[in-house]
């Protein structure tokens, strides 16, 4: 009976999956074409960068390091044993945001590359893995967390807007660009000077990309609001699942003259999850 009921929320979940899956593709798809053609009617010229071909022709295309800076913070290695932190490993970031909750530890109990400190308005990116795509930028509810040092914390300099920037930053041009500079086959790593030397563009002045986000904003809401009503009905779901466990196995509900139908049973599919999950923490101690 558990098989059988598990079985058909394990199928509605997976579709609602399916469903945010694609919608996020076409988010992203919308970023994409802001961050790289701006909003329609201006003017364009050619761009010097690989993977774009005409850009604002009021864009500064620029080496990264003349918007950001990266790593301004350590965390010491003499912190007391039970100084209480929020850990983020690669396994926790997702492509632009997160996969899984950041672990709450005690600092004697946390791994040595747990070091890089984040604040509210910085981007991380995996400097790991490359193609893994692991990109995000840190709100307010990962402000003062931990990142592994297997993260490039950048953090904006000013007259760059922070959201704005992240966006950039997970736009085709630019992540082809790290994945093409990363060295090795089996952890392919991009270390974060070279980082620092790959071109993006972005408008010149804040007030333009106040704008620019203003807009991307604008032809995302419905589609950001879908997204938030799917993930609400993935979790009903996942309660759902969890409470019939509970009252079958603790006799609350007896299915004992329920009549069990054929059926094949289906797995719940893990978002985002790779092959290469399990090796993340490895490619991590190989950066280290």
């Amino acid at each position: 009976f558990l098989d059988w009921k598990t079985s058909a929320y394990n199928e509605l979940i997976n579709a609602r999956k399916k469903e945010i899956s694609l919608l996020k593709e076409k988010r992203m798809s919308i970023i994409n074409e802001a961050l790289t053609k701006g909003v329609n009617g201006v003017a364009l010229r050619e761009s010097t960068i690989e993977g774009l071909f005409m850009i604002p022709e009021t864009w500064d295309e620029k080496e990264l390091k003349w918007f950001v800076t990266s790593n301004n913070e350590t965390l010491s290695s003499k912190m007391p044993d039970d100084f209480e932190l929020d850990y983020i490993d690669i396994s926790t970031i997702g492509f632009g945001s997160l996969r899984s909750n950041p672990v709450h530890m005690n600092f004697g109990d946390a791994p040595s590359r747990a070091r890089r400190i984040v604040r509210k308005g910085d981007t991380i990116l995996s400097t790991v893995r490359t193609y893994l795509k692991s990109v995000c930028y840190i709100d307010e509810s990962l402000d003062g967390d931990i990142a592994s040092t297997g993260f490039s914390v950048l953090r904006p300099k000013a007259g760059v807007y922070p959201e704005l920037l992240s966006y950039a930053l997970c736009c085709d041009y630019f992540i082809n660009s790290v994945i093409k500079n990363s060295i090795g086959t089996s952890y392919p790593a991009i270390n974060d000077s070279k980082l620092l030397t790959l071109k993006i563009a972005l408008p010149s002045t804040l007030e333009e990309q106040v704008e620019l986000f203003n807009h991307i904003t604008e032809m995302t809401s419905s589609t950001d609001s879908v997204i938030e009503s799917l993930e609400r009905e993935i979790s009903l779901l996942t309660q759902a699942k969890k409470r019939l466990l509970i009252d079958v196995t603790t006799g609350r509900a007896n299915v004992s003259e329920i009549d069990i139908p054929n059926y094949e049973y289906v797995e719940e599919e893990s978002e985002e999850k790779t092959d290469e999950d399990s090796d993340t923490e490895e490619a991590e101690e190989q950066e280290d």
